[in-house]
């Protein structure tokens, strides 16, 4: 297995393990902040990142995009996919998107994990591929975003990949009820707050 794989393996099964403890994973926000562009041929270059993602209703499928401007470069995405499978503190999620820069075009697919490690602090990851016109990337991503409020939070990350790789500083807004808890019983049933015998 690729270190890449067993990177994100290690993420799944933590994440397994920590769902006795539920805080919902929340799939409505904006966020943008700083970026890095690094190409493995060419010049480096920073600037800025303005995203975000929303879930159609109750099912489990999420919207996503993301614009930068990255100095002379500009790279914009739009996909769809799916989320679950881990109950309520994490959650898989696979989706695909239309990936466009300057000078090249594709998809691209990503396969990961996101999980809420404490009630403010949620570590993510994915596998990432980059199917283009001129050539491909296969990548790994590791973030984490900190709410310091129910609303905004703040992290960072970066990705790793084949032909080149992204870091960034994420300011984060929440339209969901991200840090809504679930309080459990020693049988592991839920147990309704609003009761108190």
């Amino acid at each position: 297995m690729s270190r890449e794989g067993i990177v994100l393996v290690v993420m799944v099964a933590f994440a397994v393990v920590g769902t006795a403890h539920a805080q919902t994973v929340n799939w409505a926000y904006a966020e943008g902040g700083w970026a890095g562009w690094d190409p493995d041929r060419g010049s480096s270059e920073t600037g800025w990142y303005l995203g975000g993602a929303f879930p159609l209703g109750k099912i489990p499928i999420h919207i996503f995009g993301e614009a930068g401007d990255y100095g002379p470069i500009d790279i914009w995405q739009i996909g769809a996919g799916w989320h679950g499978g881990l109950g309520e503190r994490a959650d898989l999620f696979a989706d695909a998107a239309i990936y466009d820069t300057d000078f090249d075009d594709g998809i691209k697919a990503r396969f990961g994990v996101r999980w809420m490690l404490t009630k403010r602090l949620e570590l993510n990851g994915y596998l990432g591929f980059t199917s283009l016109d001129i050539r491909d990337n296969r990548s790994l991503a590791v973030n984490a975003v900190f709410d310091f409020s129910k609303r905004f939070g703040v992290g960072g990350g970066f990705e790793w990949g084949d032909e080149y790789s992204y870091a960034r500083a994420i300011v984060r807004f929440n339209f969901g009820a991200r840090t809504r808890t679930l309080e459990r019983t020693g049988s592991g049933r839920g147990r309704d707050p609003r009761r108190s015998g």
